[in-house]
């Protein structure tokens, strides 16, 4: 994994002596965190809080950690399902980190691949659930990084964790990634691994062990991403296939920016340079013309990005002698995996609507 920041570097061990200072002064912080979210699941589990239903199925994607898991390819491929099974799904979202034009990275980019799909940002989540299905007709709600946000009932809690870097270093917020102890993953529904392709098999086990301690009973499923094509920035696809770039040079502003190499590098690209941004940058146009020198000066033939940076590009002046493109992912899952999600959100949707009794999610 690419570490982007100082503090990415810090947090993994990589800054020598005066990172480990730090480190020791970030544990008890971290530890007084995740006594506090300890304390808050438990005022919710025991009702201390009343858990707001919206009047249709809820469907959850989050995460357990911060930072780019590959949980938006899959909120695209559960709407996708939905839509597929005839159903009306409209996604929510807080809104995290918007940009100048007042919309999320995340979102922007969710609004451009399901086109037919309502996409509500609001801090609030109860309230733009609510209007997604009085105003759009919604009837099954997907909620985009809803782990945590424990205020609005949900029918099926998929969590995803990246196995590239599964737990954050292995400490809670300040001193690691994680956003709550792992006990936490017990609430989940279904937890599906993604990039399960990037890590070698003894990682995989390794990371199936820890899941079964933290975790037992919870089903989990595999997942890959897949690059399918390159798009321009606008979304439309790109006459230029993998096989016609000469050297490249890759930039994204992602939490795990790595995993983007890696991707990259899967389809033959020679890397001629990278240059990473911190998570949710807005981009401006000097920024572009500086990205455009940087690569000239490696003898980059284009520039390449994620879908996710593309989207916040797409307004400003891209002009410049080497193309800019993005990498377009989709996620795959082994046969049997798939049934199993579409099981569970089949069990989800259903078990809501009072169509019939609910059936076990199916573990393998």
């Amino acid at each position: 994994m690419d570490l982007p920041s100082r503090y990415q570097r810090l947090i993994a061990g990589q800054a020598g002596p005066p990172g480990r200072l730090a480190c020791g002064v970030l544990r008890p912080a971290s530890g007084l965190y995740a006594l506090a979210m300890r304390l808050r699941n438990r005022w919710y589990d025991r009702g201390g809080s009343r858990v707001a239903r919206v009047g249709v199925p809820v469907v959850s994607v989050g995460n357990i950690t911060t930072g780019g898991t590959g949980k938006t390819p899959l909120v695209i491929d559960v709407c996708r399902r939905l839509l597929s099974a005839g159903l009306r799904p409209a996604v929510v979202s807080r809104g995290y980190r918007a940009g100048p034009g007042g919309q999320a990275d995340e979102l922007l980019m969710l609004r451009r691949r399901l086109p037919d799909v309502p996409c509500v940002a609001d801090p609030d989540r109860v309230a733009g659930a609510r209007r997604a299905v009085s105003e759009r007709g919604t009837n099954v709600i997907v909620l985009d990084d809803g782990f945590q946000h424990r205020r609005i009932g949900r029918d099926l809690d998929i969590v995803v964790v990246d196995a590239t870097c599964p737990f954050g270093y292995g400490y809670v917020l300040p001193r690691g990634l994680l956003r709550e102890p792992l006990s936490g993953l017990r609430r989940a529904s279904l937890i599906v691994i993604s990039r399960a392709d990037q890590v070698d098999a003894p990682a995989l086990q390794c990371l199936e062990s820890a899941l079964d301690a933290s975790a037992s009973g919870v089903p989990r499923v595999r997942a890959v991403h897949r690059p399918t094509g390159l798009v321009r920035l606008d979304g439309a696809e790109s006459p230029l296939s993998p096989a016609d770039l000469g050297p490249s040079y890759c930039f994204a502003a992602i939490g795990n920016p790595g995993s983007f190499r890696q991707t990259v590098a899967s389809l033959g690209i020679d890397i001629a340079g990278v240059q990473w941004f911190s998570d949710h940058h807005h981009y401006s146009e000097r920024d572009l013309a500086a990205l455009q020198d940087a690569a000239q000066r490696v003898g980059a033939a284009a520039l390449l990005t994620t879908e996710k940076d593309a989207v916040k590009l797409g307004a400003l002046d891209a002009r410049g002698e080497l193309p800019v493109l993005a990498v377009r992912i989709e996620i795959d899952f082994r046969p049997n995996d798939d049934r199993i999600l579409t099981a569970a959100l089949d069990r989800a949707v259903q078990t809501r609507r009072g169509v019939h009794e609910p059936t076990p999610i199916p573990t393998r």
